[in-house]
């Protein structure tokens, strides 16, 4: 199985609470990826600092974790003219530039 989407929540949310009761793993759980390299939204309040949300998951079966590509999975950071990732938006002018709020999530699975 593979479940993967815009939860808007986070996973450890009251809301999300039946999913934490399957079997499923978040593949960036398998990856063992830091918090700041899941984010996959910013949140710009019109007053404070931008807030970086981790609400898009890609949850795998047990018997897939051996076969997340780690290094070719993950959420994928828009890139400028030089292919060079550019920084996470931190206002809404910089916001508004990229193709879409979220940013994807990469799964690649080697069978």
């Amino acid at each position: 199985v593979v479940l993967g989407g815009d939860l808007n929540a986070e996973l450890d949310s009251d809301e999300l609470a039946p999913l934490r009761q399957t079997d499923l793993t978040d593949f960036q759980d398998v990856r063992k990826a830091p918090r700041e390299e899941r984010t996959s939204i910013i949140h710009i309040p019109h007053h404070g600092e931008a807030l970086h949300q981790v609400i898009d998951y890609i949850l795998i079966s047990p018997e897939l974790k051996e076969k997340v590509a780690a290094g070719e999975s993950g959420v994928y950071r828009y890139k400028g003219f030089y292919d060079i990732p550019d920084p996470l938006p931190t206002t809404m002018r910089e916001k508004f530039r990229l193709p879409s709020d979220h940013y994807p999530l990469v799964l690649t699975l080697r069978y």
